[in-house]
């Protein structure tokens, strides 16, 4: 909650801070960090759309990179139900059902999305070839 609270203060740079914050919890592993790194992404999310009408490719890249990866390690036999319950919890489309494959494909919308707003965003060409290769 403490650190959610100083990213916030920072009011304009809050976006960038919140996705740091979800960069280090994702880097601390284990299925509990990992859900709170992609709610701390969503969060990124959300306060671009609420900063700007326009998408902002690297909070979204990073949210749906992460739900990707998540659903890699469910295809690999890892087990996050508490990861993969988040990654349920922030779809990019309303519509995304709950199956793995499903997630997969809004991630890949999601990255799409990304190379919309900004054609020379690689990693979002990255993680779509990743989703299609899946």
């Amino acid at each position: 909650r403490r650190k959610k609270t100083c990213a916030a203060a920072l009011e304009e740079h809050a976006p960038f801070a919140t996705i740091m914050l979800g960069k280090l919890a994702w880097r601390e592993g284990g299925d509990a960090r990992r859900a709170a790194a992609i709610d701390l992404f969503g969060d990124a999310v959300a306060l671009t759309r609420a900063a700007s009408t326009k998408l902002d490719p690297d909070a979204v890249y990073r949210l749906h990179a992460a739900r990707l990866k998540v659903v890699e390690a469910e295809e690999d036999g890892e087990s996050n139900p508490t990861a993969l319950a988040a990654a349920r919890r922030r779809p990019f489309k309303a519509s995304a059902g709950a199956a793995l494959s499903d997630i997969v494909d809004d991630c890949a919308a999601a990255f799409r999305a990304c190379r919309a707003q900004d054609q020379y965003h690689a990693r979002s060409s990255h993680g779509l070839a990743r989703a299609l290769r899946l």
